[in-house]
C-alpha cells in the first residue's frame, strides 16, 4: 500500500495501519462482510518514536481530508477549536480528524478520573460520529493522562502502543538515515546501532547528523567512526568534551570503566564502546548493546545488577579506595532491584506493592522493610561482583591498561584482550 515505506521497522504497527487504511478505503468490501468501520484509534508511547510520522502516513495514505487538532490556546478557546475541528470533518466527509498528543490536552490534568472539559467535548464529539464518515487518529506520550472513558471500546479501545525500536529495526532505521549522508566505507548501520540500543527514532536521527556536522567543520568528505562515536558521547553525557584529568582520577575512571567492560563481557554482554573521555561531569562512559531490553529471568537481573556494581568494585579491588564516582551505577541498581522486589517478587510475594495514584502511601513500616530487602540483595549481588573481578583481575588489569593508553576501546578490541588472557 503505498506510502508506508516511510515508516521504517515497525512491521506489525505498520501492518496495522495498513489494514485500517484498506478499510476505509474499500468500505464496500468490509459491508459484505457485515464490519464497520473502526471509530477511532490512538498511538501512544515515549517521546521521538515516530507516532506522529505514523499518523500522517496513515492519514495520507487513505487520501481523505483532514482536519488537525493540538493543544495551541488557553483552555475555553481551546474547547471551541476541538468542536470546530469535528464538525470541519463532519462537513468534509470522508474525512479523519487528527488529535496531536492529546494527552496534553487538559492542563495540570491528574485524572481523577478526569472530567476535564477538553476529554469530555471530545467523548461528546466521538459520539456525535455515530453514523458518520469521519475517522479520528490520536497521538499521546502518557496515556495515564487520558480519562478511561474516552480509552473504552466504542471510543479509543484501538490503541497501538509504539516502543523502542528493537535491535534488528535499529539497524533498519539507521541504514535509512545513513543513506542521506556521505559516510565512509566502515561506517555501517551495525556499527552505529551498536552504540544505540535503547534510543529512540529522533535520538538516532540527531547523532547520524551531529556527526556530519563535525565532519564538515573538519572540511572531511565523508562522515567516519570517529566522529559517530564523538556525536554518541556528546549527545548521550549531554555534556562536550572537559578539560584533561589528573593522573590519578585518570586511572581511577579507567579501572572503574575497565570493571564495566570486564564484567559484562564475562556475562556474555556485548560492549559497544568503552572510554575513559571526560564529558562535563561524566568521567568515563560504558555502552552495552543487547537484543533484547528485558530480563526475562532472575540470572539476567542479576547480571545487570552486577555489572552496574562492577564500576566501584573494580576501583575497591585495584586501588583500595570507595569510587565516589559510582552513585549513578549505585542509584539505578538499587531503583532496578527495589522494582523487581516490589513488582516481580524475586523475593517472596509478601514484598509485593502495586502502586497507583489512588491507593494510599505505602505504611511506614513496610516500606523499611522493602528498603531493607533491597540493601541485603544489592549487598548479596556486591559480593558476587567482587568475587568474580577478583577471579578475573588480571583481565581487569589488561582492559584497564589499554583504556588509559587508547581512551577509547571498541568490541573489537575487547575482545583481543580477552582472547589473549584465555590463550
Amino acid at each position: 500500500m503505498n506510502g508506508f515505506e516511510a515508516i521504517i521497522g515497525y512491521e506489525k504497527e505498520k501492518i496495522e495501519l495498513m489494514r485500517l487504511c484498506d478499510v476505509m478505503n474499500n468500505k464496500d468490501k468490509y459491508s459484505a462482510l457485515g464490519v464497520e468501520m473502526p471509530r477511532a484509534i490512538l498511538i501512544y508511547g515515549e517521546p521521538g518514536l515516530g507516532k506522529t510520522l505514523m499518523a500522517k502516513t496513515l492519514i495520507e495514505a487513505s487520501g481523505r481530508q483532514f482536519f488537525s487538532c493540538k493543544k495551541n490556546r488557553t483552555n475555553g478557546v481551546f474547547v471551541d477549536k476541538i468542536r470546530e475541528t469535528f464538525e470541519n470533518a463532519i462537513s468534509n466527509q470522508p474525512s479523519i480528524v487528527f488529535l496531536d498528543d492529546m494527552d496534553k490536552f487538559a492542563e495540570d490534568n491528574l485524572r481523577e478520573d478526569s472530567n476535564k472539559e477538553e476529554f469530555v467535548t471530545i467523548q461528546s464529539c466521538l459520539e456525535d460520529l455515530i453514523g458518520k464518515d469521519v475517522f479520528v487518529v490520536a497521538t499521546a506520550n502518557d496515556i495515564y493522562n487520558i480519562p478511561n472513558s474516552l480509552l473504552r471500546e466504542g471510543r479509543f479501545g484501538k490503541q497501538i502502543k509504539v516502543e523502542i525500536p528493537c535491535y534488528e529495526d535499529l539497524i533498519k532505521i539507521v541504514a535509512h538515515f545513513l543513506k542521506k549522508k556521505s559516510v565512509s566505507d566502515d561506517v555501517s548501520a551495525e556499527f552505529v546501532a551498536s552504540f544505540l540500543t535503547g534510543k529512540s527514532c529522533a535520538f538516532l536521527e540527531t547523532v547520524i547528523n551531529e556527526a556530519g556536522i563535525y565532519a564538515g567543520y573538519e572540511n572531511q568528505t565523508l562522515i567516519n567512526k570517529k566522529h559517530i562515536i564523538d556525536a554518541v558521547m556528546i549527545l548521550s553525557t549531554k555534556n562536550l568534551p572537559s578539560k584533561g584529568m589528573s593522573a590519578k582520577e585518570k586511572q581511577m575512571v579507567c579501572y572503574h570503566e575497565a570493571g564495566h567492560a570486564t564484567a559484562a563481557i564475562l556475562l556474555g554482554k556485548k560492549i559497544a564502546l568503552l572510554t575513559s573521555k571526560k564529558h562535563g561531569d561524566v568521567g568515563g562512559f560504558c555502552s552495552t548493546y543487547e537484543y533484547s531490553e528485558e530480563n526475562h529471568t532472575f540470572e539476567e537481573f542479576k547480571n545487570e545488577i552486577i555489572i552496574l556494581l562492577s564500576g566501584r568494585a573494580s576501583t575497591e579491588i585495584t586501588l583500595n579506595t570507595i569510587d565516589l564516582g559510582a552513585e549513578s551505577d549505585i542509584t539505578k541498581a538499587c531503583q532496578l532491584t527495589r522494582y523487581y522486589i516490589e513488582k516481580l517478587a524475586i523475593k517472596g510475594f509478601s514484598f509485593i506493592y502495586d502502586s497507583n495514584p489512588y491507593q494510599e502511601k505505602q505504611p511506614t513500616k513496610r516500606n523499611e522493610a522493602i528498603t531493607e530487602k533491597v540493601s541485603e540483595t544489592i549487598d548479596d549481588l556486591y559480593k558476587e561482583t567482587m568475587a568474580l573481578l577478583i577471579k578475573h583481575k588480571e583481565l581487569l588489569k589488561s582492559i584497564s591498561m589499554a583504556l588509559l593508553e587508547r581512551e577509547i576501546l571498541l568490541w573489537d578490541d575487547i575482545c583481543e584482550i580477552a582472547r589473549k588472557h584465555a590463550s
